[in-house]
């Protein structure tokens, strides 16, 4: 048994009619730890539970290929997942450091807040402010 977590739990129904659309018919499971069983021709593909019951299904080596096909075609009918970016601004001339600011939620002054010394990261929010100082 391959220790593989490429398919995850919430995609067993999309993989079971993709598994269709693609020509493999659906059998009963055999055993405790299958959740899936199907065939192709003489090819059998099982997806098994995890020992660990971690949140993606596990398959032997040589069914991997089947899952990868699954997330490919996934990817190319819904454009892949990943982060989106909404109201992308890009701008002509880079912004300063200084030009940007901690949020301070402080109802006595953010006198105290120290400034930045590096940009934001990928995982930040960075949000325009309506206020514009002219210093």
């Amino acid at each position: 048994m391959a220790e593989r977590r490429l398919l995850h739990k919430t995609k067993l129904a999309d993989f079971k009619n993709w598994l269709c659309s693609d020509g493999w018919r659906i059998e009963d499971t055999k055993g405790y730890y299958e959740v899936l069983r199907a065939r192709k021709g003489k090819r059998l593909f099982i997806l098994y539970k995890r020992l660990d019951r971690g949140d993606h299904y596990s398959v032997m080596e040589k069914d991997v290929g089947v899952i990868r096909a699954f997330i490919r075609d996934s990817k190319e009918a819904n454009n892949g997942y990943a982060w989106h970016i909404s109201n992308l601004v890009i701008y002509d001339k880079p912004k300063e450091l200084s030009e940007f600011h901690k949020r301070c939620n402080d109802i006595y002054g953010c006198g105290a807040m120290p400034p930045l010394t590096r940009p934001p990261q990928n995982w930040c929010y960075v949000e325009e402010s309506e206020v514009k100082n002219d210093l």
